[in-house]
């Protein structure tokens, strides 16, 4: 162990004077609890992650773009393009829910050719809640 010179000394102390402060006023002070975090991240757009939500995300995240889904929707943005791009993020599921009108319609056909098994009406349901 290297030995404490004059340089880092103000250091040590300054950190144990910290640290003590700290250990004196812990019991005092009140830890916040989960409604006080989701009003601190809200106005960011961060939410907390629901088990429902927790549950959907595998099976809706696994997309591969393979192009199957791009036979079964005519108009619009294909969905092997879309499905991969569609994030959790508030704002950017704010942006993609306008153009999301053909992928509802062919929800149940684009799950049937997925052979990842997609799960499309979940991803939806993800969207919207976090677009909300």
């Amino acid at each position: 162990m290297a030995a404490v010179n004059i340089r880092n000394l103000g250091a040590l102390v300054n950190l144990g004077v910290h640290f003590a402060i700290k250990v004196v006023s812990y019991p005092f002070v009140r830890l916040p609890d989960r409604k006080d975090v989701e009003a601190a991240f809200a106005p960011d757009g961060v939410r907390s992650v629901r088990p429902d939500e927790r549950a959907i995300a595998p099976a809706a995240h696994r997309c591969t773009a393979c192009g199957r889904c791009d036979s079964v929707v005519s108009s619009g943005i294909p969905p092997s393009l879309l499905i991969p791009r569609l994030g959790r993020e508030p704002p950017d599921a704010a942006f993609a829910r306008g153009s999301l009108g053909p992928l509802r319609e062919h929800c149940e056909a684009i799950m049937a050719v997925c052979p990842e098994r997609v799960d499309v009406r979940g991803l939806l349901f993800l969207v919207d809640r976090a677009s909300t």
